[in-house]
């Protein structure tokens, strides 16, 4: 690839693609090249006008960059420009993920994060804007036996020496959220962001080594004791403000937890899908920062005993896991804003959840419910209900009364109608209603002002209510084999507006509604 740094074999780690020498980038000055495989876009500034002479800079997404950064690389075309257009192109780019990097030197900037897939031939990225650095600022606290330190951003050119008072400040283009390298003498680890960067923002972070060091001493036991100690370290950890809050074990083949984990206190969320567990250990309920735990396709005979003692839950996931009923003692996760049952046996919706007021999210997907009990409209907290790939004839008039929901995905059931008081779910912005039996849908659906995504394909519809108009669908319109036809000119207008114009081919053939 010809924009790219032709780094030593150290420095990236199996990450070097070929490179050739020369200016290799189409539309600047003096390249008398064309773009035949690679990546081509414009910038500009906020005010529309081009962003001409900015610097290009492209990385592999696993890059990072070394003490003394360049003067110890062999570079090629790396003091590429845009042109006075604002246009960049770059040509000869093998398959990969890459963060490309447009600067103007004046403290404004933009990346772009894409992917280069065998076949692809030019890329166009389109035309972006450029923005007010961010900046990421914080303090790393030593141990006793480290002098030094630096901090690095993948895939970026960065390279940011921690000073003795352990403080440290890189800038960044916003729109993304990055991951960090954090290197002292004697050790590193990542830091992945938690959000994305905002134009301007100042991200204030905080690393303890100290309590780094401690966690990873009980972590790296407690994996001992299950035999799983070969798993790449800094895949299956995760940190916040120096300390292991985050434990991946998915798929290991772990049969039991060890009790030692009652030693990582630190520990604030433990996934655990696909293993072959049976049970958990009593010892989890010592946890004090436990907070989300996930059993994804842990095939489970019962709930494990020692769940509902764990107070201080947000999240559980146990979908997939063969559960047919849950105890009323669910009841005690009072804290409990994300429950997934996706994918289970059930045929009714246990009684325990309908007392779950404070739940955010429910996920009841992929069951064999029937229908929906009229307590769920108790469930007022509740922002996202999903009920997909179930045997629904009707969702009951109840559902209004979820006046805070923002989705609703009810694909894939047998509908044949809703109730007039979906109307009063004027806050939702996401309703999917694909492949059901709907023949008609009520009036009362002009009132959702907010909807932004309304997903109808594959249902027997005759029309359209004329209410319908009211409702600005910008995200996505979907109506692909919903045998619509013979519609009202304005209503046609607008599904043609925000479906698109080719929403008639997907339509079937045969008869309207049918």
């Amino acid at each position: 690839m010809k924009l790219l740094l032709a780094v030593l074999a150290p420095v990236l780690g199996g990450l070097i693609i070929g490179c050739s020498t020369g200016s290799d980038i189409a539309g600047v000055p003096g390249s008398g090249s064309e773009t035949t495989n690679g990546f081509t876009a414009s910038v500009v500034y906020p005010g529309g006008a081009p962003a001409a002479g900015a610097t290009v800079t492209m990385r592999p997404s696993g890059y990072l960059a070394e003490s003394g950064g360049l003067a110890k690389s062999r570079v090629y075309s790396y003091d590429a420009q845009t042109d006075e257009n604002g246009v960049f192109s770059i040509d000869s780019v093998d398959t990969g993920q890459y963060y490309i990097e447009v600067n103007d030197g004046q403290g404004n900037a933009v990346v772009f994060y894409e992917g280069f897939t065998a076949g692809d031939t030019v890329v166009d990225l389109r035309c972006d804007t450029l923005v007010a650095i961010a900046k990421l600022a914080g303090t790393v606290t030593f141990t006793d036996d480290m002098t030094s330190g630096a901090v690095r951003v993948f895939g970026l050119e960065r390279y940011q020496p921690i000073a003795g008072d352990g403080y440290f400040s890189v800038d960044v283009p916003a729109g993304l959220a990055y991951t960090l390298r954090i290197s002292t003498d004697n050790a590193e680890t990542n830091v992945k962001l938690d959000s994305i960067l905002n134009p301007s923002q100042l991200k204030d972070m905080s690393y303890d080594y100290k309590g780094y060091r401690a966690d990873s001493a009980l972590v790296q036991a407690f994996l001992d004791s299950m035999g799983v100690a070969g798993a790449a370290w800094l895949d299956v950890i995760g940190v916040e403000g120096g300390r292991i809050v985050e434990l991946t074990l998915d798929g290991m083949g772990i049969t039991s937890l060890h009790p030692s984990i009652a030693a990582c206190t630190s520990l604030s969320e433990l996934w655990l899908d696909d293993n072959p567990l049976t049970d958990l250990p009593l010892e989890l309920a010592a946890l004090p920062n436990l907070e989300g735990i996930s059993l994804c396709g842990v095939e489970l005979t019962a709930l494990p005993t020692v769940v509902p003692s764990l107070a201080g839950l947000t999240f559980l996931d146990l979908s997939y896991t063969g559960l047919d009923t849950l105890p009323p003692e669910l009841a005690n996760l009072a804290l409990l804003e994300e429950l997934s049952l996706g994918g289970n046996d059930l045929g009714t919706v246990p009684a325990v959840v309908l007392t779950m007021s404070q739940l955010l999210s429910l996920d009841l997907s992929d069951n064999s419910l029937t229908s929906l009990p009229a307590g769920i409209s108790a469930m007022v907290s509740l922002e996202e209900l999903d009920v997909s790939y179930n045997r629904l004839s009707s969702l009951p008039p109840g559902i209004g009364q979820l006046v805070n929901l923002v989705a609703l995905g009810a694909e894939r059931n047998l509908l044949d109608s809703l109730p007039a008081t979906i109307g009063l779910l004027t806050g939702i912005e996401s309703l999917n209603l694909e492949s059901n039996r709907l023949a008609a849908l009520p009036e009362e659906i002009g009132q959702l002002l907010e909807l932004g995504t309304l997903l109808l394909g594959d249902n027997p519809l005759a029309g359209l209510p004329q209410s319908i108009i009211e409702l600005e669908p910008v995200e996505e319109l979907g109506v692909e084999g919903a045998r619509l036809c013979n519609l009202p000119l304005r209503i046609e207008e607008w599904v043609e507006e925000y479906a698109g114009e080719d929403w008639r081919v997907e339509q079937p053939q045969s008869g309207c509604g049918q």
